[in-house]
């Protein structure tokens, strides 16, 4: 089973409850996970192929489309026999063509009703959750006998941020006018939220506002647990990985939500947890990213990780097979207008926006405050991050993409496309 909340920050913003980490208290929680990209659309290709976004299009293809001759994760699980399944609340797994091999691809929104400010308890259910509840019922109910492979991924706590009034924890103080503004400000334009420089009250609010709803995605995360050991379809012999996307930025530098324009921790650190059999338990500070989890999928299964991976079993990280700190190069897409990436190896993280080069030393500076760039001894690894990308063959195989009017509203909703 592979869980993903889209939009899930690392931190989930000082929230302390154990929240998702209870599933996984006899597993294994990354703590310094990172996304490959900054945005959906290039983060489930990624996933779904084990390889980097930049080697599945062309140098300047803004949206990546997999090619049919990729094998991708469902197509893994289907050739080992295994029945697959993708319930989803947001479009781009079958936008991106990263859907190959799924038996059943249920696209789980059902918007009940239209709204201009906060939407009742009905309507949010239908727009975030949909049937996603219902139709997974059914289909572990028919297939508990078989060998199965479920992706889920759910849109909470994306934009906009619409938690009902009556349904808040964090933000049930907010006064009303403020959320009502904060939802319309996030809601009209959520590509770029016009709110800048926010006060102290309204920075509080958007974030109190965002934490209601991790706590939503949470309660929706328990119940499909409890769905799935009740029809025994997790148990001791399964595998069960939760994860994010990529996080969620809340104005640390001048930018809201997630995408382009930059690509600091707030929007790549993201929650990495695993547990099942052969799970050695623990809390592993080392850094990983998403692209480990496909080599690790196949590990697990007892089948040793393609070569063109460019990702690493994390079942190695747990044996402690290999100096992750100091060989390791995590790689993430900041996508945009220029040509914008980050590398990480250990604490130290270098940025490339066109010839720019940025440095942090993670350790010494988390927020990302001070560009120690022009410290010689960092110009080594800014050259190596320059070159990065001209060390992987593109293995891409252009095709066209038609989006339907549905597509296109649904897009629309989510802030992709204006």
């Amino acid at each position: 089973v592979y869980y993903l909340i889209d939009a899930l920050r690392a931190d989930k913003l000082g929230i302390t409850d154990n929240l998702y980490e209870e599933q996984f208290k006899e597993g294994a929680v990354f703590s310094n996970a990172f996304s490959n990209a900054v945005r959906t659309a290039d983060s489930l290709p990624s996933l779904f192929s084990g390889k980097y976004k930049f080697t599945l299009v062309e140098k300047n293809e803004d949206v990546p489309f997999v090619s049919d001759q990729e094998l991708l994760l469902a197509e893994y699980f289907k050739a080992k026999g295994y029945v697959t399944a993708a319930f989803i609340n947001n479009p781009w797994l079958d936008l991106s063509n990263s859907s190959q091999g799924f038996d059943e691809l249920y696209f789980c929104w059902n918007p009940v009703e239209e709204y201009s400010t906060f939407p009742s308890e009905k309507g949010y259910e239908g727009m975030k959750y949909g049937d996603m509840h219902d139709l997974l019922q059914s289909f572990v109910e028919h297939n508990r006998q078989k060998p199965i492979f479920i992706f889920i991924h759910t849109m909470e706590p994306h934009i906009p941020y619409e938690t009902p009034l009556n349904m808040r924890a964090y933000s049930r103080e907010t006064q009303a006018g403020l959320s009502e503004m904060l939802y319309e400000k996030f809601a009209k334009s959520p590509h770029k939220p016009n709110l800048e420089d926010p006060s102290p009250v309204e920075l509080k609010a958007v974030k109190d506002i965002y934490r209601d709803a991790v706590l939503k995605a949470d309660d929706f995360f328990r119940d499909t647990m409890s769905i799935l050991k009740e029809e025994n379809i997790l148990d001791k012999l399964s595998l069960l990985i939760l994860t994010a996307d990529h996080g969620e930025r809340f104005y640390e530098h001048r930018s809201w939500v997630h995408g382009p324009p930059d690509i600091y921790n707030e929007v790549i650190r993201i929650p990495v947890m695993i547990s099942g059999k052969d799970i050695k338990p623990g809390i592993y500070r080392e850094n990983v990213q998403l692209l480990d989890i496909f080599p690790t999928i196949v590990d697990w299964m007892g089948d040793d990780p393609f070569e063109y991976f460019n990702g690493t079993s994390l079942l190695d990280y747990i044996a402690d097979k290999e100096d992750w700190r100091h060989k390791r190069l995590i790689y993430s897409d900041g996508t945009g207008q220029r040509v914008q990436y980050a590398i990480i190896q250990g604490n130290i993280k270098v940025i490339i926006n066109g010839n720019k080069a940025e440095v942090y030393d993670l350790a010494k500076d988390p927020e990302e405050k001070d560009n120690i760039a022009s410290n010689p001894l960092f110009g080594e690894l800014i050259q190596e991050a320059k070159s990065f990308q001209s060390r992987y063959k593109r293995s891409f195989e252009k095709k066209s993409r038609q989006l339907s009017a549905e597509d296109i509203e649904r897009l629309k909703t989510l802030g992709y496309i204006k």
